[in-house]
């Protein structure tokens, strides 16, 4: 294993620039460089964190020890797939890929040549600093609400892709596997693509329930979660947690780290699992189990094959 990694970042929007500051802030991260196929958003990112850029994509991922896919979602797959083929251990932002195929792939390449995937489903890191992880029973229903207004940026792939994979995640996460069967509404609104939706998750004594927007009038992100031993609410947006279950629950969680910036402790437990030469708290397995009920999704609200 590598003392210092050198990183390659792949993409130059809003949140390629958000791991180019994590990477900075890792003692372990020898050097940065970015590649983005818009050489002069590139450069303003560059000029900004006074980091090198690449004009080639090869170029860019020959000369580093770990890429971080930053890039569109539609094109997480293929930078990933081409820098797996290389030997680079990944970052990959979610959702793993576009297209089933390209994360089963990547699963197997990654097993194939031993290298490090970790993917950036990193809202577990809040869940974990209020310490939902640390609860033995499992939910009998989780209700979820993620609703914001309209944005541009995400629309290339449905609001499914865009932000319920977060919540698939975690509900997956939380009731300690996949559900059971599917229940799943929605319709496009301002793009071709799904903008809101509503999927219910079933399991064989419990539930969840996932509210999905990207058109609403107002944000909203809140996860209630009932237990036999009572329930729990989380607000998100305003940081605040209320229950009245006799858990060992952390109610003052965002003054915890992990909440306060959980992109960047994503990003550090990747670096860190890179040098020391560990596992991923947050495998490939589990980005392609996310991906696969959203398209799940996707093709049940749409009634076809996707």
């Amino acid at each position: 294993m590598p003392e210092q990694l050198n990183v390659a970042i792949l993409g130059a929007g809003v949140f390629g620039r958000y791991h180019v500051m994590k990477a900075l802030a890792h003692k372990g991260v020898a050097s940065i460089c970015l590649y983005d196929p818009d050489i002069s958003k590139a450069q303003r990112v560059a000029d900004e964190f006074d980091i090198d850029i690449q004009g080639g994509l090869e170029d860019a991922l020959r000369g580093c020890d770990v890429a971080v896919i930053a890039a569109p979602a539609p094109f997480h797959g293929e930078l990933a797939l081409q820098a797996l083929a290389l030997g680079k251990h990944c970052l990959i932002e979610k959702p793993l890929a576009h297209e089933l195929k390209a994360a089963q792939d990547i699963c197997k390449l990654a097993d194939d040549k031993n290298l490090i995937v970790h993917v950036g489903h990193q809202e577990r890191y809040v869940l974990q600093a209020i310490a939902l992880d640390t609860i033995v029973s499992k939910p009998k229903l989780i209700e979820i609400h993620r609703e914001n207004p309209f944005n541009p940026r995400g629309t290339d792939v449905s609001v499914t892709l865009d932000l319920t994979v977060h919540d698939l995640d975690m509900v997956m996460w939380l009731m300690g596997g996949e559900p059971m069967g599917l229940l799943a509404t929605g319709s496009c609104v301002k793009t071709d693509f799904i903008d809101r939706s509503r999927t219910e998750l079933i399991y064989e004594n419990s539930k969840a329930v996932i509210h999905t927007s990207r058109v609403a009038n107002t944000g909203r992100r809140s996860m209630r979660l009932t237990y036999a031993e009572g329930w729990i609410e989380i607000d998100f947006n305003a940081r605040t947690l209320t229950h009245n279950s006799p858990f060992m629950l952390n109610d003052k969680f965002a003054d915890d780290p992990k909440a306060k910036d959980a992109l960047g402790a994503s990003d550090h437990d990747f670096y860190d699992a890179v040098l020391a030469g560990t596992a991923s708290r947050i495998p490939p397995e589990d980005g392609l189990r996310a991906l696969d009920w959203a398209i799940e999704i996707d093709r049940l609200i749409l009634g076809q094959d996707l």
